[in-house]
């Protein structure tokens, strides 16, 4: 794939590939400000994963699913089996990517819950204030039904 990038596409992730990660310097800085910003930045991508998988889940998800029950009543509903017919059978169960989407989308959440700062920070190290915490906590808590 690297070889279809264009050489300044490249040579840009090359660059930063090769530099700490943001919290990596976040975590070097202790310094309290920076690192409750860090963690508000953070509670907001949750945030956002959160509200894409209930979007996926609404909007793709659970219309493939009553698509796929209704393809298998096979009812006398030739007018809605023919609109049935025509949905994407494939983002059913996958994304287009390939991969199992919820799986997918649950997994990237997962892995950016993981890059709270909070979660590792022990001795004298500066925690954010509590109310991060809190926000966390709700992300962590949130149910797709």
């Amino acid at each position: 794939m690297r070889d279809y990038m264009p050489p300044s596409h490249r040579h840009f992730i090359e660059n930063i590939s090769s530099r700490l990660s943001l919290r990596s310097f976040v975590l070097q800085q202790a310094d309290e400000r920076l690192t409750h910003t860090f963690e508000q930045c953070v509670a907001r991508l949750v945030e956002f994963r959160n509200l894409h998988i209930n979007i996926v889940t609404r909007y793709i998800t659970i219309p493939a699913s009553c698509a796929k029950q209704l393809r298998a009543k096979k009812q006398d509903l030739t007018e809605e089996l023919d609109k049935i017919g025509k949905a994407p059978t494939l983002l059913e169960e996958r994304g287009t990517g390939g991969s199992g989407i919820m799986t997918f989308l649950k997994t990237v959440r997962d892995k950016t819950k993981g890059t709270f700062i909070s979660q590792c920070t022990t001795g004298n190290q500066v925690l954010p204030d509590p109310s991060m915490t809190k926000i966390q906590k709700a992300a962590s808590e949130l149910k797709i039904e």
